[in-house]
């Protein structure tokens, strides 16, 4: 195990006035992200201009984990290819891995898992008037060092399980509408 501070950089979001729907640079924000990490399509998302941008270090790279830093949701965001260009908003950390013997996706399943997010939630200040995660701890939580092929394993299962999940909520979707379907139609027939 190693702190997290040792493997990796953890910066702040930017803080944009200027937004819009159009622009150059995709403004990434809590909201756009679904309970898995995925961009959640179909919603306005949010642009800045690249004047907005003080140092180029604030544009995420593939590879950048996005934590929210202020809140009580706390899933951790893999940034990949398709994300850019963006920055991310001002709540949340942006963790740059500097260790190559840690693969981003890992470290995102890592900081998602229930123990992991424990520890991340008793970081949280809750003192204040917004929850606000402690930077200072957080840079101490320790990260597993295991092999890049169980990485990579747990990345794969991690990966068939998202699937399976998604296909399940589905099928129970479909008997949920079966269900009312059915019970509309039995409702329907002894009233008529």
């Amino acid at each position: 195990m190693k702190p997290i501070k040792e493997i990796a950089e953890i910066l702040f979001g930017v803080y944009a006035k200027e937004r819009s729907t159009t622009g150059e640079v995709l403004y990434l924000q809590i909201g756009d992200f679904d309970a898995n990490g995925n961009l959640v399509s179909g919603k306005d998302k949010s642009y800045i201009n690249q004047t907005e941008i003080n140092n180029e270090r604030q544009f995420l790279t593939s590879g950048d984990i996005l934590l929210p830093a202020k809140g009580l949701k706390n899933t951790a965001f893999h940034i990949n290819e398709h994300h850019l260009p963006a920055v991310a908003s001002s709540l949340f950390f942006v963790i740059r891995l500097q260790d190559t013997t840690i693969l981003p996706q890992f470290l995102a399943i890592y900081l998602n898992q229930p123990a992991t997010q424990s520890k991340i939630k008793a970081m949280i200040s809750s003192t204040l008037t917004v929850p606000v995660l402690n930077k200072k701890e957080f840079q101490e939580l320790p990260v597993p060092i295991i092999s890049l092929a169980e990485q990579k394993e747990i990345i794969q299962l991690h990966h068939i399980y998202q699937q399976e999940r998604a296909i399940t909520i589905q099928l129970l979707e479909k008997k949920e509408q079966l269900f009312h379907g059915i019970f509309t139609q039995i409702i329907t027939q002894d009233h008529v």
